[in-house]
């Protein structure tokens, strides 16, 4: 009986430490994220996602991968990346957005999906990027009429741009 219990303290030990130690590493992916060392941000998010455990875990890891990535495309076109490796980044960007989802539906990954689409459509010029506009326009419409975030500056932001 003794036994049983010590190895049930030592489970829930390692299972909160992992939950503090994925904790610990959103919030540095944070910090590197808004220093701009997306680089960074990305790698340490790739690392983090092996140890999740539970899918609101991954769903955070994940929308934070396609933020990341949006960014890193972002940049490599303010550098000239020609719009191949453009359309790879922006649709890395968007899988990853969709892999969150599938955990739920979570705010931020559904406002970097359709961050995503948007910047491949920009990509791909006026008259694909006018193809793209309903699904994001349905996506914000989902995000704050049906999930109730009005709060989201992002997706405000993002809502004007489409209009």
């Amino acid at each position: 009986m003794m036994r049983k219990m010590i190895v049930m303290v030592a489970l829930l030990t390692l299972c909160l430490a992992n939950v503090f130690a994925v904790d610990a590493a959103l919030e540095r992916a944070d910090s590197l994220f808004w220093l701009d060392r997306l680089e960074e941000t990305k790698q340490l998010l790739l690392n983090t996602l092996d140890s999740t455990t539970t899918d609101s875990q991954r769903a955070e890891v994940l929308w934070r991968l396609s933020r990341a990535t949006l960014s890193i495309g972002d940049e490599r076109k303010e550098e000239g990346a020609g719009d191949a490796e453009l359309f790879a980044i922006y649709e890395e960007a968007e899988q990853y957005a969709l892999d969150a989802l599938a955990y739920g539906d979570h705010p931020n990954a559904i406002v970097y999906k359709a961050s995503s689409i948007g910047r491949w459509g920009e990509t791909k010029g006026p008259l694909n990027a006018l193809s793209k506009a309903r699904p994001m326009r349905d996506d914000f419409t989902y995000l704050i009429d049906t999930l109730g975030v009005t709060d989201n500056t992002i997706s405000w932001y993002v809502l004007g741009q489409l209009y």
